[in-house]
């Protein structure tokens, strides 16, 4: 999460903050979980044996998009009527892209889901303005 947090205080924006976010902790699971199948076992039996320590990995997650979309919502970049729902929904939505065992299991996965276009839909869902959704 250091990793993320580096590149969401790297961005100006609430737009780029989440982009930031979203990238970062999609690529260090792919690095981390898909490329080091030993660590990825370790992940599977954790899911199982260490709910707690996956629960707390995964409240932090939410606390950090939480901020994002408060920060948005309050620089009037986001319009967002809740940001804590909007967070809550956003959490459920990027498990696609965060949860180890699903995002190995979609990896080679012809669904249609990209990364870019999840990130576009959910900033309109946010309410950015659109010149603040473009994807870069």
């Amino acid at each position: 999460l250091e990793q993320a947090q580096r590149a969401i205080d790297g961005e100006k924006t609430a737009a780029g903050k989440l982009k930031a976010f979203v990238r970062t902790v999609h690529e260090r699971t792919i690095v981390t979980f898909l490329e080091h199948k030993r660590v990825h076992d370790m992940v599977a039996c954790a899911v199982d044996d260490r709910w707690e320590e996956v629960a707390n990995y995964r409240a932090k997650l939410q606390a950090m998009a939480e901020q994002i979309i408060t920060f948005g919502c309050n620089s009037g970049e986001f319009s967002a009527p809740d940001p804590q729902t909007a967070s809550r929904a956003f959490h459920t939505s990027v498990v696609r892209f965060f949860h180890p065992l699903i995002v190995a299991e979609m990896t080679d996965a012809e669904d249609g889901t990209d990364i870019e276009a999840w990130l576009s839909f959910m900033l309109r869902a946010l309410g950015a303005a659109e010149s603040d959704n473009n994807i870069q």
